[in-house]
């Protein structure tokens, strides 16, 4: 649960090594922030001793749009960091129906689309 000194429910998932970075891995995060919006974020993750962490922003930012195509965009901010935010879903990744019910196979479906953007981005270099 978020705290007063602002924290976030997350939830995260998909771990995939990286295809040309040893000790780097990518993942999925849900972040949400009560009374915000809900983030999927596609993120890096990797040892500063082991790795070129600009080189590998870079590469994997670029990555994960070109596997994303039409589905991923760059996140606000891009920090260089031990586990950075490279993408992120474009629009809202949850679903919902016309009459504004909530789309529980929709929302697997983007979910699926996800975890395949992320395994053809960690697998495939660029």
């Amino acid at each position: 649960m978020a705290n007063a000194s602002g924290g976030f429910l997350g939830f995260w998932w998909g771990w995939e090594d990286v295809t040309g970075h040893p000790k780097a891995q990518a993942y999925l995060q849900i972040e949400t922030v009560p009374g915000s919006v809900h983030k999927l974020c596609f993120k890096i993750e990797s040892d500063p001793r082991e790795q070129d962490l600009q080189k590998l922003k870079w590469d994997m930012h670029g990555r994960f749009l070109e596997a994303g195509q039409e589905l991923v965009e760059r996140p606000p901010t891009m920090r260089v960091c031990r586990t950075m935010t490279l993408a992120v879903w474009k629009g809202d990744w949850m679903a919902f129906k016309d009459d504004g019910n909530f789309d529980f196979c929709g929302t697997v479906d983007n979910l699926r689309q996800a975890q395949r953007v992320l395994e053809k981005a960690a697998r495939e270099p660029s």
